[in-house]
This record gives C-alpha cells, structure tokens and sequence, in this order.
C-alpha cells in the first residue's frame, strides 16, 4: 500500500500497459471475441453500465460501511440484484435498453441507493459502535 501511495502514476502505467496488453492479444489471437461483442452491443453496454454505476455508487457510500458491515453489503447485494432483474425484466418486455435511456435510470437509481443506503444503515446499523456523518 505504502508503494501504491508513493508512486500512483506508476500505478498507473501499469495498469493501463495490463489493459493495452490485454487488447492486443485479443486481438491477434482471440478476434471472435471482438465479433461477439459487436453482436452482443446492448449486453456489453449494459454490463459495462451496471459495472462502472455500482464501482460509483460504492465509492460514493463507503463511508457508510462503518455503521453496520452486514447491513451494507446486504443492501448493496440488494441493489444490486433488483437492479439486475429490473434491467432483465425491461429488456424480456419492452427492449433493449438505449444509451440514452441509462442516463435517467442512473440518476434515478443514485437517489434511491444513496437514500436507500442512509436510511438502511441508520435504521438498521450499529449506532453505538462507529458515528459516521
């Protein structure tokens, strides 16, 4: 850790020459992977969505852990599996969803999961072990 502090932008360049790596041997020996994703654009989009939505919205509440581990990760899972089957539900039903049809659901889902959190953790955390405000 005291390595990582010290010397983030090698942090980085590593991790950016890993993902570059990454993409050029996929390229040169695995191209179907590439062919799939194209014909699989709304899923990729959608993964890629739900991934970089949850990375923020984790980041955002980590502070909260503190007030009751188990409460957060539950509700967290719950999020993250209700969001998971409404996105399911939507795309069974109605369609994919569009790009520009995301940025409405994030923002309202950041409402919910931020108030959702407060009031899970509040409500159901441990109140005489860790004040965090």
């Amino acid at each position: 850790m005291k390595k990582i502090m010290s010397h983030p932008v090698l942090l980085g360049i590593g991790i950016a020459f890993v993902i570059g790596g990454g993409i050029i041997v996929m390229e040169t020996w695995f191209p179907w992977v590439g062919a799939a994703w194209d014909s699989h654009k709304r899923l990729v989009q959608a993964v890629w969505f739900t991934a970089i939505s949850f990375i923020a919205w984790i980041n955002q509440v980590w502070r909260w852990r503190l007030r009751g581990p188990f409460i957060f990760w539950t509700s967290i899972a719950t999020l993250c599996l209700s969001h998971i089957f409404g996105i399911f539900i939507y795309t069974m039903y109605v369609g994919p969803i569009l790009v520009w049809q995301w940025v409405p659901l994030i923002v309202i889902e950041s409402l919910v999961v931020v108030f959702g959190m407060d009031w899970s953790t509040r409500r159901f955390g441990h109140r005489g072990k860790a004040k965090v405000e």
